[in-house]
């Protein structure tokens, strides 16, 4: 076969004239931009050129003509938008924590919202303006009296193709009839993802409630001095009226000469400090709070069902089927990687099981049923890259299996003859050791009782004796036989012994009885009792004392 080269060369000024079309489409692209922004060449403090197109000198220059200065490259002109998309998936996920940047992002087409008046008259309101930020929400507020609907659509704009529609949707609103217009507030809102819909609407209206008003209310000062007066009898109304209580003295000179008198050495009765003195002064009297119900004014807000209609994309309904066939989807994704888990298990039990066989688990297998076992793996591996390249999981589940009835067994005969030493010796040391308690005249091994050290022997001396019986006989047997002595079996017979043995061998030596005290004369017994009682009281135990000398001296004077 014949190579052939291919070879061309194109100059700079050929891929120009190639490429002038674009290049003029480019330049239109860029001055409708700079007309959107309303800005001037001079208001623009730098131009930043991004895109792998813009390393041709041709565009470069284009971009310098337009925006009347020299482009710069400080971004990575390949990699920026791809960053800037990872920055605003991290600022959104809730997973990931960076610093909040302000992205913001512009509106490509205005948003209208088509609906009637009060008056039943069309009207249109610019719900997000062209190159206005989002998201973003707005609210506006009609005059309804029953059940309506509202329409978005794309403002009029030549950069949207005729043969699409400019509507974006139709919502309906369910409000109940009445003969009064009511207010509903609808609020529309431009997601983060471009798209705008009524998001909800809220019936407003006036409601009349009853609130408790506190009123305050204050008792003249003469009514409540007149009150008072009446009811403590006709002197204290003649105090009230400017006379002097003349009358008032008999009733006392009456009451410290009568029998009620109180006594000399006894306190006065209690009706003679309840006896009037002077009234003073006339005081207003606190003021008592009221309370009026007073008729205010709220607004009460009631959510209305808002349903879409003519909205571009899926259904719910077609949403939800597709959410069930992603279900299925990952759910097959899931078998089929389980699946190839499976198929690599068996695959690298075969290769693991073939080098033991002829390894370390060489001592542990006859000869024949090595070359057997062997082989079956041999075929095993040549359907596995055959017949069962691509077969169920339960297939190679099954497989394995089959080999693991033959496998494990060898290998468990070579696991419990490396831990079976160690075993022994546990068991060995143990038995030694209970043997050794059960013969012990140590004071502190004193308290074993005859029974208890008999017990001790007869376990440790049972349990020794197995042992050694068991190991004479595993060590006729050759590796690949089946143990006459197992790991499990000793560890179960070391159970028994320390179930036996072990609460005989933590018994604690009895307590020692104390010495009763000695008993002490009547005499000695009360002193120390008072001793008690004086330290109790605070220590003035010398006061008897102080009592004794003076009847001593009163003594010797008579």
């Amino acid at each position: 076969m014949e190579d052939v080269d291919v070879r061309s060369q194109l100059n700079r000024d050929q891929l120009e004239e190639y490429i002038a079309p674009f290049l003029g489409r480019l330049e239109a692209v860029l001055k409708k931009a700079l007309a959107d922004s309303g800005l001037q060449p001079s208001d623009l403090s730098s131009v930043e050129v991004l895109g792998g197109s813009t390393r041709v000198p041709a565009v470069f220059k284009l971009a310098q003509d337009v925006f009347g200065q020299v482009p710069s490259r400080t971004l990575n002109a390949k990699e920026v938008v791809s960053r800037g998309a990872a920055l605003q998936c991290a600022m959104i996920s809730p997973l990931i924590k960076v610093r909040e940047f302000d992205v913001q992002d512009a509106v490509p087409y205005g948003v209208a919202l088509n609906y009637e008046n009060k008056d039943g008259e069309p009207k249109t309101d610019v719900m997000f303006a062209k190159d206005s930020p989002f998201p973003s929400k707005k609210a506006i507020t009609l005059l309804k009296s029953e059940a309506f609907k509202v329409e978005l659509v794309y403002q009029q704009d030549e950069a949207i193709p005729k043969v699409f529609s400019r509507t974006l949707g139709t919502y309906s609103v369910q409000l109940p009839r009445t003969d009064d217009k009511r207010k509903v507030k609808l609020i529309i809102g431009m997601n983060l993802h471009g798209l705008a819909s009524v998001e909800s609407a809220m019936l407003h209206e006036d409601e009349e409630y009853d609130e408790p008003v506190p009123v305050q209310k204050i008792v003249e000062p003469a009514a409540a001095t007149v009150d008072t007066a009446a009811a403590n009898g006709p002197a204290a109304a003649a105090a009230a009226d400017g006379e002097a209580p003349m009358e008032a003295e008999p009733s006392v000179e009456s009451a410290a000469g009568g029998d009620s008198a109180a006594p000399e050495d006894g306190p006065a009765p209690m009706e003679a400090e309840a006896a009037p003195a002077a009234q003073p002064a006339a005081q207003p009297a606190a003021a008592q709070p009221q309370v009026v119900m007073e008729k205010k004014k709220r607004i009460k807000k009631t959510p209305l069902t808002v349903a879409a209609s003519q909205v571009a994309g899926r259904s719910q309904q077609q949403i939800n089927e597709l959410f069930e066939k992603e279900g299925q989807m990952q759910s097959a994704d899931k078998l089929q990687e389980d699946t190839n888990e499976a198929k690599n298990t068996l695959e690298a039990y075969i290769y693991d099981l073939r080098n033991k066989l002829y390894e370390g688990l060489g001592p542990y297998v006859q000869e024949t049923e090595r070359e057997a076992l062997s082989a079956q793996l041999s075929a095993m591996e040549d359907w596995l890259y055959d017949e069962g390249e691509d077969e169920t999981k339960s297939t190679y589940v099954n497989k394995l299996e089959e080999l693991r009835a033959k496998g494990d067994p060898i290998e468990a005969r070579a696991a419990d003859d490396a831990a079976r030493p160690a075993a022994i010796e546990e068991l060995q040391s143990i038995v030694n050791q209970y043997l050794q308690l059960a013969d012990s005249s140590l004071p502190a091994h004193a308290h074993f009782e005859g029974s208890d050290r008999e017990t001790l022997r007869r376990e440790a001396g049972a349990a020794l004796e197995w042992l050694n019986e068991k190991v004479a006989l595993q060590a006729q047997l050759h590796k690949y036989d089946q143990p006459m002595l197992t790991t499990a079996d000793i560890h179960k017979k070391r159970d028994v012994v320390e179930r036996v043995c072990k609460p005989i061998a933590s018994k604690p030596p009895p307590k020692k009885e104390q010495p009763a005290p000695a008993a002490q004369p009547a005499g000695q017994a009360a002193s120390a009792a008072e001793a008690q009682q004086g330290a109790a009281a605070g220590g003035d135990v010398a006061a008897p004392m102080e009592e004794e000398a003076p009847a001593a001296e009163t003594s010797m004077e008579q």
